[in-house]
Order: structure tokens, then sequence, then C-alpha cells
């Protein structure tokens, strides 16, 4: 569930997945795993950078 919501918030905002991973300092194909339910390992900390606006 988790995954969706980031991608559909990736694709809402227009981000590319190297523009997310770029933001909040991780690689893209950590932002792809996450999409993707490959693994979820550092996922509270993309989503507390999300809340926190340093996405936005």
């Amino acid at each position: 569930m988790i995954n969706m919501n980031l991608k559909n918030l990736r694709k809402f905002y227009r981000y590319t997945q190297e523009e997310i991973a770029d933001k909040i300092g991780v690689s893209r194909q950590a932002v792809a795993k996450w999409e993707n339910r490959e693994t979820i390992s550092d996922i509270s900390n993309c989503i507390s950078r999300v809340i926190w606006g340093d996405i936005g």
C-alpha cells in the first residue's frame, strides 16, 4: 500500500524516480525498489522526509 502511495504521489507531482532520489539522498534504484515492493528497509526515512516537506 505504501509503495503505491509513494508512486502515485511522485507521478502526481511529476517527479522522476531520479529527482526523488536526489531530493532525499538515496539511489534511483532504492526508489524503484520501494515502489515495486522489493524492499522497505529505509521507507520510514523516506516517508519522514516527504511529510516534513523535503520534496514539496
